[in-house]
């Protein structure tokens, strides 16, 4: 198989970054498990509060969700399962961007490789050491691999051209392909929970309306409507459909504009810009996203 047709999986990259992803995502589902549970469970128990007038274990039941829901919500609050999905995503991107430069001979990498290797390993390292708070989360699997590949040193030692092919295909145009899916699935997504929003909220005025002309009716869902439309709005809030799908769409924009510069490459400096200028596009989008996410 040509080293042009070989792919670089996950599992190619340094085992730095293996253990950040790892981490990152098993906290991003934790916490946004969590989330759901406690919005779920406010919407239950205010469904059972509105009927517990007539039955006692309906109330007890109000009460013991709304219990619950407060236990989670300050299990969230003293784990902070959130920043350490954004440390590790933080940690698993920046060694990501650093192992491209590396294997395509980009600055600060583009010395020879014993210079190169040591810069890279200390560059790991220095990450390592401003993020020791993740450590505690860092699973023990990857403990023993290496933290630089054979794949990397072999695309490494490629010759220019080759090198251009791979980080078009499995870098650029891979990236590109994946901001414009997400894009549009936030966008899609944006659009479904406001329209869920409204819908409560339409239900929860309408429910009003029929209270102001039967006073008499005691039992209309009015507050779990407005419980419900508020749980929604939390949701969006804490996903950011709409954020996300303007700054990806953006990068994926930003990616074509630099993408259109690689066909007037012919030497190794100029090669080594085009990726500085590539990678710091992918860096600026997700360090935005963390800033509004710390924000």
């Amino acid at each position: 198989m040509q080293l042009t047709e070989q792919r670089v999986s996950n599992t190619d990259y340094p085992a730095l970054y293996l253990a950040a992803d790892a981490a990152s995502l098993d906290a991003q589902g934790t916490y946004t498990r969590y989330v759901a549970s406690v919005l779920v469970l406010l919407v239950a128990a205010a469904t059972a509060s509105l009927f517990s007038g007539d039955s006692q274990w309906l109330a007890i039941l109000s009460a013991l969700l709304f219990v619950v829901t407060l236990i989670l919500s300050i299990l969230l609050a003293v784990k902070r399962y959130d920043k350490t999905w954004y440390n590790g995503r933080a940690v698993a991107e920046s060694i990501k961007t650093r192992t491209w430069r590396y294997m395509m001979r980009a600055k600060p990498y583009d010395e020879s490789n014993e210079i190169s290797r040591a810069l890279f390993l200390n560059d790991l390292k220095q990450i390592l050491n401003q993020n020791r708070d993740l450590c505690q989360h860092l699973p023990e699997t990857y403990v023993n691999s290496e933290q630089i590949t054979s794949i990397m040193e072999s695309i490494r030692g490629s010759p220019l051209e080759d090198r251009m092919k791979i980080y078009q295909t499995q870098r650029i145009d891979e990236q590109r392909t994946w901001y414009i899916k997400k894009a549009g699935y936030n966008r899609r997504m944006s659009k479904r929970w406001f329209l869920s929003m409204c819908a409560f909220q339409l239900m929860a005025l309408i429910s009003v309306l029929v209270r102001i002309a039967h006073s008499s009716w005691d039992k209309l869902p009015t507050e779990v409507l407005a419980v419900a439309a508020a749980a929604v709005l939390s949701w969006m809030q804490v996903k950011r459909f709409q954020e996300l799908s303007t700054s990806y769409n953006f990068t994926a924009q930003e990616i074509g504009i630099v993408k259109g510069a690689l066909q007037d490459i012919t030497d190794e400096g100029h090669f080594s810009s085009f990726v500085g200028d590539a990678e710091n596009a992918f860096s600026r989008e997700h360090t935005q996203w963390l800033a509004r996410r710390d924000t």
